[in-house]
């Protein structure tokens, strides 16, 4: 089979992984760089679990979210939520402060720190 592919110009890729011939004896410093690959192994398995704890952290709040009667389907929904509840709130706050009449109330942006240009 291999010699009918190589005359048919057939080329075909070795199934078998090479072997990592590792770092030989004779290298100089060869227990430091064992230990900095140990190390980094170390620092990428730290993040991997810090990541999958993140992940849970964000669906256990989204449990916790849902069984307190909340709608949202996502962490990302969640702050939209907010993040539009915040503005309803601050539009409701600009039109009460029109209703009091006497100019007290709460200032934006521009009337606390002076008009800015």
């Amino acid at each position: 089979q291999a010699k009918r592919d190589a005359k048919a110009g057939i080329v075909r890729p070795n199934k078998r992984s090479k072997k990592d011939p590792g770092i030989p004896n004779s290298w100089p410093f060869k227990q430091d760089l064992l230990n900095d690959i140990a190390r980094a192994k170390e620092r990428a398995e730290q993040k991997k679990a810090d990541e999958k704890q993140q992940k849970q952290d964000r669906l256990r709040a989204l449990n916790d979210h849902k069984k307190s009667g909340g709608t949202a389907r996502s962490y990302e929904e969640i702050m939209a939520m907010a993040n539009r509840d915040a503005q309803q709130f601050a539009s409701n706050a600009n039109r009460d402060e029109g209703e009091t009449g006497d100019g007290e109330g709460m200032r934006t942006e521009k009337q606390s720190l002076g008009q800015q240009s």
